[in-house]
């Protein structure tokens, strides 16, 4: 399968996200801060790519989330803000980082 188009990913809202859909983690929350407008907390970007995951099961304010490399994550999303990524490029991503990761699993997100 080829992508033969661009897509530009947006934030996902909770209410959107569901088993199978694929999400990539745009930034996170340095420090809970509840007082705060959710625009003002400190956040910063993930110092790996934010690959792809596709969620396998969603309890608000939790998503349960696989990695192309076989592992398994619990988001909050209270401390992270989410893009959720058309079907197609996270097949296309997802399989592909499983394939090449295969033999060298997880190497480049254990270098930060």
């Amino acid at each position: 399968m080829t992508i033969t188009q661009t897509y530009v990913v947006r934030r996902i809202a909770p209410e959107d996200i569901r088993p199978g859909t694929y999400i990539a983690i745009l930034d996170q929350v340095e420090m809970p801060c509840f007082c705060a407008p959710d625009d003002a907390k400190p956040r910063w970007e993930p110092s790996d790519a934010p690959y792809p995951r596709r969620v396998v099961a969603v309890c608000l304010p939790f998503v349960f989330a696989a990695d192309p490399w076989g592992e398994f994550a619990t988001l909050d999303i209270r401390r992270v803000r989410l893009a959720g990524l058309p079907g197609d490029y996270g097949q296309i991503a997802f399989g592909s980082l499983r394939r090449a990761g295969a033999n060298r699993k997880g190497d480049d997100r254990d270098d930060a």
